[in-house]
């Protein structure tokens, strides 16, 4: 082992926190809420479909 190993590079540096999403709106668009609807059955939908079914048959 040597006496003049080389010390580990240190990399400075800086970094910002960006927003990923907006803030809320004050009301909830009724086109979202259908959205959000749509997806929630559809995805229960598929989960019985992948997973209950085969189970039960």
């Amino acid at each position: 082992m040597s006496a003049s190993a080389a010390a580990p590079e240190i990399i400075e540096g800086a970094f910002r926190v960006v927003a990923t999403r907006d803030v809320q709106p004050a009301r909830k668009s009724p086109n979202r809420q259908r959205q959000v609807a749509r997806m929630v059955f559809w995805n229960s939908a598929m989960l019985v479909a992948l997973v209950v079914a085969p189970m039960v048959f």
